[in-house]
């Protein structure tokens, strides 16, 4: 799941690059993730996807719904939904997550049980005088 966030971009294991773009409505905060690279095995080129959206139930508890997939050339495209709950902790910057998954392609498992754990902190630097 993902984490409210400014524009920006994330390198994960084999990713080329994952842009990742957020945005807040007045009720529901939306991201829209893209990102390609090359699998590890054959180097095979892939994208990977995803729409989701967050709806605030509580001040520190949040509704969350994904639908994203990832697609490999000469592979069948593994899609999935999920739907989850995104629980900010008393601690500061640490949020907890929770979701059930269910696969909407054939690649896909049929369903998955997730858990997370999140850190945040930024990467800007304040101005000295």
């Amino acid at each position: 799941m993902a984490e409210a966030v400014s524009d920006g971009f994330r390198v994960a294991s084999s990713v080329l690059d994952v842009f990742l773009k957020s945005r807040e409505e007045p009720i529901v905060t939306y991201h829209l993730n893209l990102g390609g690279g090359l699998d590890r095995a054959q180097t095979n080129p892939f994208i990977i996807w995803g729409v989701i959206a967050e709806l605030p139930v509580t001040a520190k508890l949040r509704l969350v719904g994904e639908i994203n997939g990832e697609s490999v050339k000469k592979n069948t495209p593994d899609n999935s939904a999920l739907l989850g709950v995104i629980w900010q902790a008393p601690w500061h910057n640490v949020s907890l997550d929770a979701g059930l998954r269910r696969g909407i392609s054939h690649a896909a498992a049929d369903w998955m049980f997730t858990t997370g754990l999140t850190f945040s902190f930024s990467t800007s630097t304040a101005a000295h005088n």
